[in-house]
């Protein structure tokens, strides 16, 4: 229960991004082990956080604006989320939310 209220804050801090951070919708991302010897926990992250998304937008979205969710692999592996969090920067995200583990964590800063 710990960690879900983690992934809580941390959803409700991307949530209050400025305006003028974002353009027709506010892409949030999600790195999480969707692979590897933790995919059970990173489908869990995933499951809650895109019914996290679903309520919001089913309430307006933030501003009026629509989240969408874009979600990377990081596989539970260092090298893996390092491309993960690359990927996630070029799709234009205005915050993201994970990863699993404080090796992956770091690799991805």
């Amino acid at each position: 229960m710990k960690g879900l209220h983690f992934w809580l804050g941390a959803l409700a801090l991307a949530l209050l991004l400025p305006a003028a951070a974002v353009a027709a919708d506010v892409k949030v991302g999600l790195m999480c082990p969707l692979t590897g010897k933790w995919a059970s926990e990173g489908q869990d992250m995933k499951n809650i956080v895109a019914l996290l998304v679903d309520e919001a937008n089913s309430r307006g979205g933030v501003n009026g604006r629509k989240i969408e969710l874009v979600v990377e692999d990081d596989g539970g592996d260092p090298r893996t989320a390092a491309l993960a969090a690359q990927k996630l920067a070029s799709a234009g995200v205005a915050a993201v939310i994970g990863t699993y583990g404080s090796a992956v964590t770091e690799a991805s800063q």
